[in-house]
């Protein structure tokens, strides 16, 4: 009696949990980790786009097309709110070399 107590109990318990993934995933669209670009600007030789980059730091991607470079530009928004720091500069040259 025990056994079959038991087995029905891990059975429910796994259909809920089946249920809360499906919940999960039907609210984020699925489980990998996304990139929204919040504002995208290009002009002439830039194109800039910013997004958020973890809870508390926005970021500024700063593409110069003529000289093949991004620039990174973070800025906190607690702590140091308000100041834009230059985080990283690639070359895309060196990153796409084949």
């Amino acid at each position: 009696m025990n056994r079959h107590l038991a087995r029905h109990a891990l059975m429910a318990s796994a259909f809920v949990l089946a249920g809360l993934l499906l919940v999960v995933i039907g609210v984020r669209g699925d489980l990998e980790p996304q990139a929204r670009a919040e504002v995208v600007v290009a002009r002439e030789n830039l194109t800039m786009m910013t997004t958020r980059s973890s809870s508390d730091a926005e970021a500024v991607f700063v593409m110069d097309n003529d000289n093949d470079r991004l620039l990174i530009y973070t800025m906190r928004l607690r702590g140091n709110r308000g100041r834009l720091e230059l985080s990283e500069r690639v070359n895309l040259n060196d990153m796409f070399r084949p």
